[in-house]
């Protein structure tokens, strides 16, 4: 029983994770599209707030992406094959 509970905390967590990655990403998203003029091309102050902005926006859509597979592949082991997941060895 006590498995089946740290299973179903596990597939909670991935869920609530997947869910703050899509409001990040949503974030991200729109604060992109608020940049963009009337040509379709983001503007900014300067070159350094270009250049800092982007960098880290890039580096947080990286993050976004492996952790979006990190959590799926978790979840998707807990239904396939939950006995085989390493921390219940």
């Amino acid at each position: 029983m006590g498995h089946n509970n740290h299973i179903l905390g596990i597939r909670i967590v991935g869920g609530l994770i997947l869910l703050a990655v899509i409001v990040v990403a949503l974030i991200i998203a729109g604060r992109r599209f608020g940049r963009r003029g009337p040509g379709g091309l983001q503007h900014y102050p300067d070159y350094k707030t270009a250049l800092v902005t982007g960098t880290g926006e890039g580096c947080l859509r990286v993050l976004i992406i492996i952790l979006v597979i990190v959590v799926v592949c978790v979840i998707a082991m807990t239904f396939i094959n939950p006995s085989r997941l390493f921390w219940f060895r």
